[in-house]
This record gives structure tokens, sequence and C-alpha cells, in this order.
């Protein structure tokens, strides 16, 4: 009986250690950039690995460091998942930002993108915010308040 035990122990074991391993790490499973596109626009996005989705809701960006706005976030579709709305494939959100004080020349600043998924085989990663140093060149802002007849 000992022996049974004792292998039915190793067997377990055995058998989560390969299970385990087949788990992508945090920066396997969610590869984040940010870039600002010619419009002045900026991109944030989550590359994911294999068999990796994000929430929909828990996708999002924050400026800090700025008076700048965001006006828009562009979002992909979602899809339901067990009753969840989730990025399947890797999300890019497309921001576009506001300039209520009327600045002008080149605006440093910081965005944090938040996110957080799991793994399709049952595996949910902690949330993640990161942060990102970006550059503006104010001039390529869509003007404010223009009113065209």
């Amino acid at each position: 009986m000992k022996h049974i035990i004792q292998l039915f122990i190793l067997l377990t074991l055995s058998i989560n250690s390969l299970y385990a391993g087949d788990f992508l790490q945090p920066d396997e499973a969610f590869k984040p950039y940010v870039k600002v596109n010619e419009n002045a626009q900026i991109q944030a996005g989550v590359t994911l690995g294999k068999d990796i989705y994000i929430y929909a809701e828990k996708m999002n960006v924050e400026l800090k460091g700025t008076s700048l706005k965001i006006k828009e976030i562009k979002r992909p579709l979602s899809t339901d998942h067990e009753g969840e709305q989730v990025y399947t494939s890797s999300p890019e959100l497309v921001v576009t930002l506001d300039n209520p004080e009327g600045l002008s020349g080149v605006q440093n600043f910081t965005l944090l993108l938040s996110y957080q998924g799991c793994s399709e085989m049952g595996l949910c990663y902690n949330p993640y915010v990161k942060e990102f140093s970006l550059s503006v060149d104010l001039s390529k802002l869509e003007p404010k308040n223009i009113r065209r007849r």
C-alpha cells in the first residue's frame, strides 16, 4: 500500500509539472507596445502568445503628466468567451488626443496601458499596468473647435 501511495504522489507531481510547463510566462503571454502614428494618435496594443486572450473591459489607457486629454478610444471588436467579452487576437486601441489648453510644440507624457488576460488552459494572469514615455507633436493634432459649413 505504501508503494502505491508513493507511486500515486510521484505520478501526480509528474503530471502537474508537465502541465504547468505548458503555461506561458507573463512576458511571453503578453507583449505590450505603444507608438504614436503620423496623425498624432496613439496605437496601444498587446501582442498575445499562443492560446492567450485579454478581457476587453480590463484593457485601457490613461495619460499622466500632461494636460492633454483622451478624446476617443477606438477598440477592436471583442468576442464572447464563457459570458465575458475578450480579445482572442492581439488587440490594438487607437487613442485620439484632445488639447483643451491649446498647448503647442512637442508634449512629453506617460501613457499607462492596463490589461488582464488568461490562457485557454485555465490559468488567469494578474492584472498588469505598463508605463510608456511618449512625445507628441501637437501641430499634428486635429484643430479644436473649428466649425465647417
